[in-house]
């Protein structure tokens, strides 16, 4: 199951393996067209161009 997240801003966190954090997160919507969850890669390059 994937679950389409909002938030305001992606922070950097020592707290998490990924090493990032979402900032007011909430769940948007279930993705039943996707099959497999972003990647770390992908979530970098949201804080890059945020």
């Amino acid at each position: 199951m994937i679950i389409e997240a909002e938030y305001e801003e992606i922070q950097k966190s020592p707290n998490y393996d990924s090493g990032y954090a979402l900032r007011f997160p909430r769940m948007k919507q279930f993705r039943e067209d996707k099959d497999e969850a972003d990647s770390l890669g992908k979530v970098e390059n949201l804080y890059d161009s945020q």
